[in-house]
């Protein structure tokens, strides 16, 4: 186990990345701590995901969005089932912000520790 996260084993992610190698290394990193993931790498298939299996969380890479608003609703819709999931965003423009209706935002590359404590206050917010 690289980390201790609490709860971890009943929580599913769902990691958005179209860099297949960052999407496994994250992926790698949650499921060696008990998380469940789902992985998409594009937009298409988070989305098709996301309705599918209703993932407690998305890291979601900002960059699978169309435009450069990154506005969240081409992957939750309208779906009101979707709407309370929550989203880590994760880009690589030094001045990304974090977008309306995501939670947090992971700036790559980001080291072990940040991306660790960042999903720990996901997962327990009263750790953060």
């Amino acid at each position: 186990m690289l980390a201790d996260l609490p709860d971890a084993e009943i929580c599913t992610v769902l990691v958005a990345e179209n860099d297949e190698g960052l999407r496994s290394a994250v992926a790698t990193v949650l499921e060696s701590d008990g998380f469940a993931t789902l992985r998409a790498s594009n937009v298409s298939d988070a989305v098709a995901m996301l309705a599918a299996f209703r993932p407690d969380f998305v890291l979601l890479d900002l960059g699978l969005l169309p435009g450069s608003d990154h506005d969240l609703r081409p992957l939750k819709g309208n779906d009101l089932r979707l709407s309370s999931v929550p989203v880590i965003a994760m880009s690589g423009n030094p001045r990304a912000r974090i977008p309306s209706g995501a939670t947090a935002l992971l700036r790559k590359p980001f080291n072990l520790d940040e991306f660790l404590r960042v999903i720990s206050a996901q997962v327990s917010p009263s750790a953060a």
